[in-house]
């Protein structure tokens, strides 16, 4: 039978690591021949094609054997990760499975996990590649906060593809676990210039508009506004304030701007915003995306003050509104609410005859009428619900048929009580 001569062969690996307890052979222990063929392998530029063919085909214990030999020595890693083609080959291998990664962590000291970093960030459109993919943001997330000089190299490589990392699925999370991290680190230790959190601020604010309006950018912002302590967090809020219509009218401007109302931890920065929103309400209200805000982000917070100065900004326009489906849920929450439910009816009984027909006929415009005849009866406002059960009556026989006929319903239950 032929000798095996693959030095990564099961039978091959396993004879040099039968004497190894785990999978963390000293190098003592491996045979001189193993160790050299395997730095062959790694080092040598005709080794790409062989290196890439035997790891395509190698199961996770394989690799796990790779692992082990690679860091059986400290200086003999190093003597591979220094060399230019066993740098690329350790880059192919960081990554490949949560198993490796984790065998890597284990045995790595803090010159090794350096190496590991320099190796990760050497190069931007592979460490892109890396924090992009699922799993190899999760690697980097777990490297970072292990020592201030592994932080370092991924502070670098962050700030340098900052709005590419921060607008990624994947990368976005590692730009969070930044965050946390960078905040702990104090001034100076990173680079000579200011606290790393506040480059990472500067970075942030430099293209707000477009990181608020981002679906994963702008949840790294908000994130960040909670670690951020008080006097960055006020600098981060009066962007938002300048920025607030614009973010409100954008598809996932109008999520973030939700996230900014529910978090914010300032009564004061809360209460402005909420003015800001109340006093554009109308112009909100007709926007396929700042309707959001108003319906879902700002009444169902149900604060009665801001409520009634969207209620005043919309007085007038309630009618118009109710035509439209995304004004009609505006509409229907004025309604619910005591302090702006008046305001409302009054205006519908103000509408002619003809317009309020057409709008109770209408196929969103009926549930604000029929909303309006509830709430004044459950809000024991008798005075306004006969009002519009009055104006409403000569209409009965033309709301039969139509999108009306509920309306018609209660219209005809009045009737008979009568």
């Amino acid at each position: 039978m032929a000798p095996d001569n693959n030095p990564f062969s099961m039978s091959t690996m396993s004879n040099a690591l039968q004497h190894i307890r785990g999978f963390a052979p000293r190098a003592s222990d491996v045979p001189d021949t193993r160790l050299k063929r395997l730095f062959n392998l790694m080092t040598s530029c005709e080794g790409v094609g062989q290196f890439k063919d035997l790891t395509s085909t190698f199961d996770q214990s394989q690799l796990q054997m790779m692992a082990s030999l690679l860091t059986s020595d400290s200086e003999y890693f190093m003597e591979v990760a220094s060399n230019k083609y066993g740098s690329r080959r350790v880059q192919k291998l960081l990554g490949i499975s949560d198993d490796v990664d984790a065998f890597f962590y284990a045995t790595f000291d803090q010159s090794q996990l350096q190496m590991m970093a320099s190796l990760l960030t050497s190069d931007s459109e592979y460490f892109m590649e890396v924090v992009r993919n699922k799993y190899g943001s999760r690697r980097v997330q777990k490297l970072l906060g292990v020592s201030v000089d592994v932080d370092a190299f991924f502070y670098c490589a962050i700030l340098q593809r900052f709005f590419d990392i921060m607008t990624d699925k994947y990368a976005s999370y590692v730009a969070i676990r930044a965050t946390v991290v960078f905040d702990q680190v104090k001034k100076h230790v990173m680079d000579p210039g200011p606290r790393p959190v506040r480059r990472y601020r500067q970075k942030i604010l430099q293209r707000f508009f477009d990181i608020m309006t981002d679906k994963y950018a702008s949840y790294v912002a908000i994130r960040a506004t909670v670690v951020f302590d008080q006097v960055k967090k006020h600098v981060m809020y009066k962007y938002v304030l300048h920025y607030a219509l614009d973010i409100a009218r954008k598809q996932h401007g109008c999520i973030a701007l939700n996230e900014v109302l529910t978090d914010a931890d300032d009564p004061l920065y809360r209460n402005r915003l909420l003015d800001v929103v109340a006093r554009d309400a109308l112009f909100l209200s007709n926007d396929p995306w700042g309707n959001f805000v108003v319906q879902i982000h700002v009444l169902k917070l149900y604060d009665l003050r801001c409520t009634y100065h969207v209620a005043v900004s919309l007085r007038g326009h309630c009618v118009d509104l109710s035509f439209k489906k995304y004004g009609s849920y505006i509409v229907e929450k004025l309604l619910e609410a005591e302090v702006s439910m008046g305001m409302v009816v009054v205006e519908l009984l103000k509408c002619d005859g003809d317009r309020l027909m057409r709008l109770a006929r209408s196929e969103f415009g009926n549930f604000v009428v029929l909303k309006a005849l509830n709430v004044t009866q459950e809000m024991n406002r008798v005075d306004l619900f006969w009002d519009l059960v009055q104006k409403l009556m000569p209409l009965r026989h033309l709301l039969l048929r139509s999108h009306g006929s509920n309306i018609a319903n209660v219209l005809e239950s009045c009737s008979k009580a009568n």
